[in-house]
This record gives structure tokens, C-alpha cells and sequence, in this order.
């Protein structure tokens, strides 16, 4: 494993934390919220570039995420180009595209999921909890 890959944080005794990504602040915030007061411990981003900068300054301080969720189309950095730039720092952590527009790349990608949007919640929170349960038998 590289030095510099992230791979999950958590233990059976831990909260997992996810890390949302999407401009949409009503998917944004119910998304959050849904997560929340599922048990995991939850932050968001406005658009990809600050989603990169919440992810770093998590791995900066060894509070590094279990699960990054993000939107494709956003200003700034897209979806796509915050995934391509988390695998090419090596991180390992599990990603979920929600999307609206799931790009023809999207094999490329190594995600953990894709949920098309509009998604209901109980898609998102099974979505995660599969994706979870995976990346902890890994």
C-alpha cells in the first residue's frame, strides 16, 4: 500500500465518517441529515474544489474519511475530476457518485456505487451501509 493512500478509519468501534459533496444545498443538507441521524458522523461540501480541501484537512489530521459521496456536476471541480484526483493520490476510500448525469466513464472510475438522482433516502442509506459493511471486510 502506498504511504500515502487512505485507507478506512473505522473499527467496529467507531463512527464511520462520510465526506457529501454536492452543490445542491437541499440535497445537501437532507442527505446530511438523513446520515446523521443514521449514526454516521457527517460533513459537506458546497462543490468539488472545497470537497477536495474537507478531505485533506481530515487526512491531515488522521481523522480520515470512510466514505466520500459525491455530485458529478458541479461548479469549479466536477465529480469526476474530484474522483480522478483522489485516485491519483492513492486514497483507497470508498466513493459513491450520485448523480443526475452518471458519465460514460463511470467503469473507470473504481467506484464503490452510483445511485442515479432523483434517489430516496432509503437508496442512499442502504447504498452506504452496503458500501460500508464491503470496505470493512476488505
Amino acid at each position: 500500500m502506498n504511504a500515502t493512500a487512505q485507507a478506512p478509519n473505522h473499527s467496529a468501534n467507531s463512527i464511520p465518517r462520510i465526506l457529501i459533496v454536492e452543490d445542491d444545498p437541499v440535497v445537501r443538507e437532507l442527505s446530511a441529515g438523513l446520515l446523521s441521524r443514521s449514526g454516521y458522523e457527517v460533513d459537506t461540501a458546497a462543490d468539488g474544489e472545497a470537497g477536495l480541501k474537507t478531505f485533506h484537512a481530515a487526512s491531515d489530521s488522521s481523522a480520515s474519511y470512510d466514505l466520500v459521496i459525491t455530485d458529478n456536476n458541479m461548479p469549479k471541480v466536477s465529480g469526476v475530476e474530484l474522483i480522478n484526483t483522489l485516485r491519483s493520490e492513492h486514497t483507497t476510500v470508498p466513493i459513491i457518485l450520485a448523480s443526475g448525469t452518471v458519465p460514460a466513464t463511470v467503469r473507470c472510475l473504481e467506484l464503490a456505487a452510483v445511485i442515479s438522482k432523483p434517489f430516496f433516502p432509503q437508496e442512499l442509506l442502504e447504498t452506504v451501509k452496503t458500501v460500508l459493511r464491503k470496505a470493512q471486510l476488505a
